[in-house]
């Protein structure tokens, strides 16, 4: 019997190998292909040891190797061939994924004869590529859907059409095929997405059409997530909530919530055009204590832009709509931005961020602009002017939007900087009520304010926080998700004394800070900045307070008294301390005690960034809850 081992450099540690369980469960649906292979799963991250993973790979003595390859491990992937492949030559080698499909010139050497590259879905051609290696005298031609080199030549055969019967795929989590100790699931329900966005790689993939995996199915395979106690669950689903079934399983994932405690935490790309169904997923996963936040994936608010992305047919009053409800229903939200893209300018970027935090978006998260293959977004390079970098990590193959015709490379390092301020000042609530109650009242707008706070730090000498955004700016470091959860763990946890310090010295430098409001304010968001980990001691910072007075009382919550004529100010700022309907008193009893996991030293800097990421697009899910004494108030009558 022949041996498949399947490798899966994924995003994050302790995740289930879904492709992998996908090809086996698909193949051996075949007897033929059942008697004849036997299959091992290999799911690490990117920035394993290489050495060791690839003693690992050596000492399996497989006979197929399939690797997974995206934009953020395809470096590591053809590191690992360049050893591999001489190391096992009677072995065969196929490459599948985005990154590599229809590019067999960049990815099959020469030198590499027993390498080819799927250029599709894989279930299927994976599934015939291995009967045909089961044959005397093998012939990868009559495999439809790959590319490999023959006589000198690379050979391309005809494209293979997309599975329409998803059911025909037999589920790797009901087949049992994923033993091991994992923290992390995909699922999907269904393939495909109806629009063109030029610079996804979705929508251009699958011809417009969704084609979906059977209810019963579904539902039992989330069953089976929460029965194995999957406490993050990832939704793979181009738009959660387009189809009346998405209500239905996000239900029946609420209701395995309730019944195994799993999963706990839940992401997934909403449906572009249904507010009201995206607004109704996120009240159902609330309901159940499953930590989650609504995400508005608008990439811009310039219209031009809009136009040259080919993402007017999305509307933009449809994400209006679902920001305000989220906003009466005070359900967290998150709203991603992509810097830059055509059309936009530096002007357009920094007042469209301001225009959402004006709107109340919750999280404001900015992707940088990676120029995906098999986009159409690539196919219009040179007509768009797009300038790119390629980013040095040693891991993937990301190259990075620079320049446009409209966003100069200084300007796009500004643009960076401006996030940065975002990040630090809205997000993650460094003066997340100063800067409202500035802009609200007209003294300074969130422009002014966040490219101030730019200036400021760009003549800091010593700062954590600063050297951190300054070297992530030197080494395109911003461009992996993973950036802005260290800068979190950094900022509100490991260097938590450095941000503050940086903070405070700017808005105690800061003209505004004579007006006594915004002194008052500054004070609030000190005690109401939140703590990442429950693990993190709660203290505030080490500097007076000149309003509030602010007394621990145990565990990690404080007890604070503010001065009457601050009181309709602060309600303002803290909407949930006057929740109490009637209760009057100008004490407060503040919980940092929330949703959080404790500081998991083990795991390592990565897999708690990418913690730390998913609480920021949940932020609420951490910030305090602020509720009136009712003994003071009760006193007060």
């Amino acid at each position: 019997m022949k041996k498949v081992a399947t490798v899966e450099l994924q995003s994050y540690e302790r995740m289930i190998p879904l492709l992998g369980g996908y090809l086996e469960a698909f193949a051996t649906n075949d007897p033929w292909l059942k008697a004849s292979y036997q299959f091992e799963k290999h799911s690490t991250t990117p920035r394993v040891n290489r050495q060791k993973l690839l003693r690992e790979l050596i000492n399996s003595q497989a006979d197929v190797y399939a690797f997974s390859c995206y934009v953020w491990n395809t470096g590591v992937v053809v590191q690992l061939l360049q050893d591999l492949v001489p190391a096992r030559p009677t072995a065969q080698f196929m490459l599948g994924g985005p990154q590599v499909m229809h590019r067999s010139e960049r990815y099959l050497k020469p030198e590499y004869k027993n390498v080819a590259v799927c250029n599709g879905e894989g279930e299927s051609t994976f599934a015939e590529y291995l009967r045909q290696l089961t044959e005397p005298n093998p012939d990868l031609s009559k495999v439809p859907g790959i590319s490999f080199r023959a006589d000198g030549h690379i050979v391309s055969t005809e494209s293979r059409e997309r599975i329409k019967s998803l059911d025909e795929i037999p589920s790797p989590f009901l087949a049992d095929l994923f033993k091991g100790d994992y923290s992390t699931t995909v699922i999907e329900t269904n393939r495909g997405c109806p629009f063109h966005c030029a610079f996804c790689y979705w929508g251009a993939a699958t011809n417009d059409r969704v084609h979906r995996f059977g209810e019963e199915r579904v539902k039992d395979e989330i069953s089976w997530i929460g029965k194995n106690g999957i406490p993050f669950l990832y939704i793979a689903d181009a738009n959660w909530g387009m189809l009346g079934r998405d209500l239905e399983f996000s239900r029946h994932i609420a209701e395995c919530k309730q019944k195994y405690e799993a999963p706990t935490m839940v992401y997934y790309a909403a449906a572009k055009n249904k507010p009201d169904n995206v607004t109704e997923v996120n009240r159902i996963f609330r309901t159940a204590d499953i930590i989650t936040s609504q995400p508005i994936s608008l990439q811009t608010l310039d219209e031009e832009t809009l136009r040259l992305i080919e993402r007017q047919n999305i509307r933009a009053s449809a994400f209006m709509q679902v920001q305000d409800r989220l906003t009466a229903l005070k359900i967290s939200s998150y709203t991603e931005l992509i810097w830059p893209l055509p059309g936009e300018t530096l002007d357009s970027f920094r007042a469209g961020i301001a225009q959402l935090c004006r709107m109340g978006s919750t999280t404001i998260v900015v992707y940088p602009h990676l120029l995906l293959p098999n986009t159409p977004m690539e196919k219009r390079r040179e007509e768009l002017g797009l300038s790119l970098s390629k980013v040095d990590d040693g891991y993937g193959e990301a190259e990075v939007v620079t320049a446009t015709l409209k966003v100069s490379h200084d300007e796009f390092n500004v643009g960076i900087r401006y996030y940065y301020s975002v990040f630090l000042l809205h997000n993650i609530r460094g003066l997340h009520k100063v800067a409202s109650f500035l802009d609200r009242e007209k003294m300074v707008s969130y422009e002014a304010f966040f490219s101030q706070f730019v200036e400021f730090c760009m003549g800091v000498k010593e700062s954590a926080i600063v050297d951190f955004i300054n070297e992530s700016i030197r080494t395109s470091g911003f461009y992996d998700v993973f950036n802005y959860g260290k800068l979190i763990h950094y900022s509100l946890h490991e260097n938590r004394a450095s941000f503050d310090d940086l903070v405070h010295n700017f808005i105690t430098s800061h003209p505004c800070y004579a007006d006594e409001n915004v002194r008052f304010l500054y004070e609030v968001d000190r005690i109401l900045k939140p703590f990442v980990y429950s693990s993190t001691p709660v203290q505030l910072s080490s500097m007076p307070f000149e309003f509030i007075q602010a007394v621990p009382s145990g565990g990690h919550t404080f007890e604070i008294t503010i001065p009457e004529r601050f009181q309709e100010l602060f309600l303002k700022a803290a909407p949930s301390a006057a929740a109490k309907t009637g209760a009057q008193g100008n004490s407060y009893r503040v919980d940092h005690t929330r949703f959080q996991y404790p500081y998991m030293k083990s795991h390592g800097l990565e897999h708690n960034a990418g913690y730390c990421h998913g609480m920021m697009i949940r932020i609420d899910s951490i910030v305090p809850t602020c509720e009136i004494l009712t003994e003071v108030a009760a006193a007060h009558a």
